[in-house]
Order: C-alpha cells, then structure tokens, then sequence
C-alpha cells in the first residue's frame, strides 16, 4: 500500500500525533492503530 501525506501531515506524525488507517467495505471492516514504535519509525522515514 502507499498513502501520501501531506506535508502538514508529515508534521504531525514527528511531533508524535497517533495514525490509524482502516477499510471499510460491506465485506470487511477494520481499523488499526499503529504503536509507538511504528510511528517512530513511519516517523524517522518522513524527516526532512
């Protein structure tokens, strides 16, 4: 999957914002919530 943020976003998630992502289709329905240490690391690919 790829998901692009903007650069506002980016931000966010090196300041230490939460990301969720999910799906929601009439056959599937899910939400995750990455930790701490997944957005660390989404967090040290995004610095400028």
């Amino acid at each position: 999957m790829r998901f692009e943020l903007s650069d506002s976003d980016a931000v966010a998630v090196r300041s230490g914002a939460p990301i969720a992502f999910g799906a929601d289709h009439e056959n599937l329905t899910c939400e995750v919530i990455l930790t701490d240490a997944q957005r660390t690391s989404l967090a040290a690919d995004l610095a400028p």
